[in-house]
């Protein structure tokens, strides 16, 4: 499925909350490094606006480094945006904290809803037993390997468990200097051997 889709999947889920509406004339929508949709959430919010009018929505789109400080400047200040879009086990500390509202009320209360997830996504965002986020979009971590730095440690295969990756790593990294064992382009350090 396209990126598009799993946008438009989780903002419609994250936008019908009739309560919210009900409650607040300004929703504050906070994601995380995807500015790319501008037009896409115009669309978005347009639609949400005919069907609750008088509703504002501010979206705060902040870059990868910069979103956990806001949200959490935020938390303290005891202003924290209406919707937030969380990567990885980032939603869990922060449920941990009691910062995010249960979900699972709600996904119980419109299984239509839930049934527009994908199980296994969904129950990455499970936490004590509870629904805590839903998918907004899926992204990918990539991981490179450096053939020349895996020949010169004489690794002649890829990983398959990260206990693994992680001896391949320090074998790659043990010689000092710039060499680098480990490499994500993403924090999430998702591995799928």
């Amino acid at each position: 499925m396209k990126r598009r889709k799993f946008l438009a999947a989780g903002a419609a889920s994250a936008l019908a909350r009739p309560s919210i509406a009900q409650t607040n004339k300004k929703l504050t929508f906070l994601s995380w490094n995807i500015v790319d949709q501008a037009d896409l959430f115009k669309v978005w919010f347009t639609e949400f606006g005919k069907a609750h009018p008088g509703v504002e929505i501010e979206w705060l789109d902040k870059k990868g480094p910069d979103l956990p400080p806001f949200y959490q400047t935020q938390l303290a200040a005891g202003t924290p945006p209406d919707v937030v879009d969380l990567q990885g086990g980032i939603g869990v500390e922060y449920a941990a904290q009691g910062a995010l509202l249960d979900l699972t009320p709600y996904l119980s209360a419109h299984p239509d809803v839930k049934a527009r997830f994908n199980t296994d996504y969904l129950n990455n965002w499970v936490w004590d037993g509870k629904n805590w986020l839903v998918p907004f979009y899926v992204a990918k971590t990539l991981l490179f390997y450096n053939k020349p730095l895996f020949q010169k440690a004489g690794i002649t295969g890829h990983a398959a468990s990260f206990d693994e990756l992680l001896e391949q790593a320090a074998r790659i990294g043990g010689g000092g200097g710039d060499q680098t064992g480990f490499l994500t382009l993403n924090f999430d350090w998702l591995l799928v051997l």
